[in-house]
């Protein structure tokens, strides 16, 4: 990762985090949903005419990947394991 990113966790597992993503041109929020396959899923949005920003890649315990959708919004794909004792 970007000595940059910062990630926001509570109980053990991440909720929010902030990293410098130059793609946006600058300063932009990028919106993650929560997936079961971020490679198919991917695949699924590429099939929709979003285009991909950045593939599917690991992130420690977590895959993700980021789309830019046909009028131009970013969005995330995400999938990760739930940390024993946090909640969802």
């Amino acid at each position: 990762g970007n000595p940059n990113d910062y990630i926001m966790a509570s109980q053990g597992n991440a909720r929010a985090g902030m990293s410098q993503f130059a793609e946006a041109g600058g300063s932009d929020w990028v919106h993650f949903v929560r997936v079961e396959d971020v490679p198919k899923m991917t695949s699924r949005a590429r099939s929709l005419g979003a285009q991909v920003i950045l593939s599917p890649s690991k992130e420690a315990d977590s895959e993700l990947a980021i789309l830019k959708d046909p009028a131009g919004s970013y969005f995330g794909l995400i999938e990760y394991k739930w940390k024993k004792g946090g909640t969802r």
